[in-house]
C-alpha cells in the first residue's frame, strides 16, 4: 500500500519541479502510483469476470478463493 499523505500541500497538474517536497515526491513516485492502479484494477476485473461466471456465488466463498484477500 503507497502512502498518500506524503503528497498533500502538492500543486495540481500540470506540475513543475520548483523545490516543493510535495510535488518532487508525487514526481518520483508517479511510476509506483501507476502499477499500483494496474494491479488494483487487474484485481477488479478478476474479481468481476469471478462473480459473473457464477450469480449464485457467496461473498464467504469469493473472500476464500481469492489470493490478494491477503495483502496489505
Amino acid at each position: 500500500m503507497i502512502d498518500t499523505d506524503k503528497y498533500e500541500g502538492h500543486t495540481p497538474a500540470p506540475w513543475m519541479n520548483l523545490g516543493s517536497d510535495a510535488n518532487s515526491l508525487l514526481m518520483q513516485d508517479a511510476p509506483l502510483l501507476l502499477a499500483e492502479v494496474k494491479r488494483l484494477r487487474s484485481i477488479a476485473d478478476d474479481l468481476y469476470a469471478y462473480i459473473v461466471s457464477d450469480a449464485d456465488i457467496s461473498l464467504k466463498i469469493i473472500e476464500e478463493q481469492m489470493d490478494w484477500r491477503d495483502e496489505e
